[in-house]
């Protein structure tokens, strides 16, 4: 298992632990309440909020650490992708709607990591607000592919199909 210790630093007496109820927002369980000073950055404290009172304030920040990667792939898939406004209104169509919001998700990743782009080449926007931006952003991603896509002969798929033909045929084996 890895260690956090670079990504979610607690430096003693920058925060405070107590364990409360608060019952207007969880009703009769305690919460572990962990509050950290941030040194810099427009809000000055973070407060996390964790059922299981028993961890530790390195505990809880670190589980909000690596949780992270994955809310932010909920907001990707629902804003970006539109799972948040799936018209799917039977059984069987919700229960498919996810899995394939997922896959096309998934495709675009690897279609991404397939081209083997580098972040000059991609051609990333230039936000005066966000100057600092280095990596590659699922949105990035979805960008290139509908600059793509939107380049396509649609009328005359013959070509767009013989290019994937062309990539996709089994690699010849090499003289020696």
């Amino acid at each position: 298992m890895q260690s956090h210790d670079r990504a979610c630093p607690v430096p003693s007496g920058c925060y405070k632990e107590l364990v409360a109820r608060w019952y207007r927002s969880a009703g009769q369980p305690l919460l572990k309440i962990v509050i950290v000073k941030v040194p810099n950055g427009e809000l000055p404290l973070r407060v996390f909020f964790c059922t299981d009172c028993t961890r530790t304030a390195r505990q809880v920040i670190e589980s909000y650490c690596c949780r992270w990667a994955i809310e932010v792939l909920f907001r990707d898939l629902k804003q970006l992708l539109g799972f948040s406004s799936s018209r799917a209104r039977s059984p069987l169509a919700v229960l498919r709607t996810a899995p394939w919001v997922g896959v096309c998700y998934t495709l675009l990743v690897l279609w991404h990591m397939e081209l083997g782009l580098d972040t000059s080449q991609l051609g990333l926007p230039i936000r005066p607000w966000y100057r600092t931006k280095r990596t590659v952003a699922f949105a990035d991603i979805l960008r290139l592919a509908q600059r793509t896509l939107s380049s396509a002969d649609w009328v005359d798929p013959l070509p767009l199909v013989a290019g994937l033909q062309a990539s996709t045929s089994p690699p010849q084996p090499k003289a020696a």
